[in-house]
């Protein structure tokens, strides 16, 4: 079947939906209105609203498409099609091109809370395209993530679309699909444990050992609270989630007719709820913890997800007031960490660097769950803290911390001369606006002593500023910090003074425009790297996929891929716990 011809098909199918629901004589829901603002009493307020206001904006803009034009293009050729625009987590920072299972969930969280019905119901019927063709929605619309799903959230937002006004024919449409993704695949033979609940297996992809596979499924990849294996455990924030599915597939098959199924799925629903409570909840300790099946036994580990239960309503009202007692644990001046402390790598294929769902991170829907499940038991003095922590935190990076800046230069680079004693190498270059900082990337060739100076000069000679740098990192990018912005105009920077084994990567051949290299002060072939920073105003004005929340800072020891600037779930979660934290 064509791309064309799927398109039709499903097109059609929702039509017919469409039609069968109108005529079965069923009421809609009021719409949902938006939360009503009081005037802004503190800086933070103020400075969340203006954030809220800017994201409002932000949801079109983020729309991607994945049809025939996109997949021609996609440099990967892995893509998979799509009938409906969405928003990617990178959003209009472009971090990622695809639709991803567990991510769109927070999106629409956003999305829905600025009114924003049409693209969430874009998403849940791309959703449910996926699980027509797959029999599950795959962790992302690439042929790559067809072996997995991810935390099966999403059913969740197809509900609140409804109750905002969304309209009976998609709720009627996606029922029978929904009921087939929960009972074919997440109750599916994959899924099942002897003891009742859930764990995650998935097929095989070359790509990943079986053990990762499974834990990139339950959307902590990587983390160490599953002992390395969470094809051993049934993981809190699976189990958590298809409680909520259950209980979901028993809203809708009530709201159309279908008591019975209603009846069965609640019931469903209150015997997963028991047997979380009975397998995961750690009574000497008072926080919910991952299970081992194989070995029968709780795992040590204290984590975040020890608030899913709350979330899902599984919790007893006992239960509940012991964990928000154990918040202590987790919550730091501005958050939640994901881990109560750094834990040892369980796993021999990834590095200490990977493990990103761990201490000192903290991470956009883990704050929302966790403020949610909070407020749904009554602790709103909890929620409404913990949620003014991350809100705070984010719009401080937004608006006061860091520095937003431009950049330009070259990064291009094919040798490495070694600079050695008495000689020196430089980089001329001209540029057309004040600058803060400039700098070039150094390799050491593995060693750890090494050092040099760099000298900023203007055309003529004179020095600008000079520094000193010692035990430099290999292949690190060195910067000069100005006292103050140098002017636009034509200028040099000089390396000199080399300590033990140096280099400056270069380009043999020409990249800078107006750029020229330098050796001993004399023209050389090519450019060097070479990055000069132009500082425009306070604050990073991006949102960043995660945060350390114990100092505040961008800087995290377990950052796997770095730290990405975001618009999907962390603008999502600025709006949800905005308004948890400021409007009550």
């Amino acid at each position: 079947m064509s791309i064309d011809e799927g398109r039709r098909r499903f097109l059609g199918t929702a039509a017919a939906g469409a039609v069968a629901i109108t005529g079965a004589g069923l009421l809609r829901p009021g719409t949902a209105t938006a939360a009503v603002g009081r005037a802004a009493d503190d800086p933070g307020e103020e400075r969340w609203r203006e954030l809220d206001a800017l994201i409002r904006t932000w949801w079109e803009k983020d729309l991607h498409r994945s049809q025939e034009e996109q997949i021609r293009d996609d440099a990967d050729g892995t893509l998979l099609f799509l009938p409906f625009p969405y928003a990617t987590p990178g959003g209009t920072e472009r971090s990622f091109p695809e639709m991803y299972d567990w991510d769109t969930y927070f999106i629409n969280r956003g999305m829905l809370a600025h009114g924003q019905l049409g693209p969430v119901a874009d998403h849940i019927r791309d959703y449910l395209f996926m699980v027509e063709r797959y029999g599950y929605m795959p962790n992302g619309n690439r042929t790559t993530l067809l072996t997995r799903s991810q935390t099966p959230v999403f059913p969740d937002s197809v509900w609140l679309h409804y109750r905002a006004g969304g309209g009976l024919d998609l709720l009627y449409q996606a029922y029978p699909l929904l009921k087939r993704e929960y009972e074919g695949y997440w109750k599916g033979s994959l899924h099942q444990t002897p003891i009742g609940l859930a764990t995650n297996r998935t097929a095989d992809d070359p790509a990943l050992p079986g053990e990762l596979e499974a834990e990139a499924e339950t959307g902590l990849d990587w983390t160490p609270i599953f002992g390395g294996d969470a094809r051993r455990c049934v993981p809190l924030i699976t189990n958590c989630a298809l409680v909520r599915y259950a209980r979901v597939l028993a809203r809708i098959a009530k709201e159309v007719g279908r008591h019975d199924e209603a009846a069965r799925y609640t019931k469903e629903a209150d015997a997963r709820a028991a047997l979380i409570r009975k397998y995961c909840w750690d009574e000497q300790t008072g926080v919910f913890k991952e299970y081992d099946f194989v070995a029968g036994k709780r795992l040590p580990y204290i984590s975040v997800c020890a608030y899913l239960p709350l979330w899902a309503g599984v919790a007893t009202a006992a239960q509940a007031r012991r964990s928000a007692g154990n918040l202590p644990l987790l919550e730091h001046p501005h958050g939640l960490t994901v881990t109560d402390k750094v834990y040892p790598n369980p796993h021999t294929a990834v590095s200490d660097d990977d493990l990103q769902f761990m201490y000192p991170g903290g991470w956009p829907p883990m704050h929302l769950l966790t403020v949610e499940g909070l407020a749904a038991y009554g602790l709103r003095p909890d929620a409404e803290r913990i949620a003014k922590k991350w809100v705070d935190l984010l719009t401080d990076w937004y608006f006061n911390l860091g520095e937003q800046t431009e950049t330009e230069g070259s990064r291009t680079q094919d040798i490495a001369p070694i600079l050695t004693t008495g000689h020196t190498f430089g980089q001329r270059f001209t540029t057309g606006k004040p600058f803060s900082r400039v700098g070039g990337s150094f390799p050491t060739y593995n060693t750890t002593d090494a050092g040099f100076t760099l000298t900023l000069r203007r055309d003529d000679g004179s020095v600008v500023k000079s520094g000193k740098f010692t035990n430099v990192k290999d292949n690190a990018w060195d910067y000069l910090d100005l006292d103050s912005p140098a002017p636009a105009g034509t200028y040099v920077l000089e390396m000199s003074d080399p300590v033990g084994k140096i280099a400056w990567y270069t380009a043999s051949k020409d990249v800078l425009e107006d750029g020229e290299a330098l050796t001993d002060g004399e023209a050389s072939p090519g450019d060097r790297t070479l990055e000069i920073v132009h500082v425009l105003g306070k604050g990073t004005h991006k949102l960043w996929e995660k945060y350390n929340v114990v100092d505040g800072s961008l800087e995290l020891p377990n950052a796997r891929y770095g730290n990405m600037p975001m618009h999907g779930w962390t603008a999502a979660s600025a709006v949800v716990l905005g308004r948890i934290a400021y409007d009550g």
